[in-house]
């Protein structure tokens, strides 16, 4: 099946871009969301993925990790 890499680089993430070209290096068949591509609104709403793989920053809630997610 399709891959889906996405790839959101900022400031104290350097590797982002690189990181993703690695990864798609490997896994065959795969969409790539960089940069500006990368929004929620480009991200499918369904789908199956043989592989998910997101560079990004995250944001962490220890009081409700059910309120933690990627940025």
């Amino acid at each position: 099946g399709s891959s889906l890499l996405v790839g959101v680089p900022e400031p104290g993430i350097d590797q982002v871009i690189a990181e993703v070209e690695r990864v798609r290096g490997l896994v065959r068949s795969s969409r790539v969301l960089l940069g500006e591509e990368a929004r929620m609104e480009a991200l499918p709403a369904a789908g199956r993925f043989r592989y998910l793989h997101f560079a990004a920053h995250a944001r962490f809630r220890g009081d409700n990790p059910l309120f933690s997610g990627l940025k």
